[in-house]
């Protein structure tokens, strides 16, 4: 899976919604629409980095989800047209 959504998909719809961690922390839960389900719950220290280097973005139209950015997107095409394999393919993207 990507952050938001299938691997070869990354603009399948998923989005991340703010919840309140198992440990009582914020973060913020994967949402897949197309399967109605919650899959991932990140901390908020894990997905403030990806705001930060314009991986994630607010939504628009609804402040309260992050989104997979545009350069987040040609991030992640440029990784699986280097193979996809973690971590020998991260390099220099």
């Amino acid at each position: 899976m990507s952050i938001c959504g299938r691997v070869d998909a990354p603009g399948s719809g998923g989005y991340f919604v703010p919840v309140t961690t198992v440990r009582g922390t914020a973060g913020w839960s994967l949402f897949l629409p197309k399967r109605d389900f919650y899959e991932k719950e990140l901390g908020e220290r894990t997905i403030i980095p990806l705001v930060r280097l314009g991986l994630l973005e607010l939504a628009a139209d609804e402040p309260s989800r992050l989104l997979l950015s545009t350069r987040g997107e040609a991030t992640w095409r440029r990784f699986l047209e280097r193979g996809g394999r973690f971590p020998e393919d991260l390099s220099n993207i």
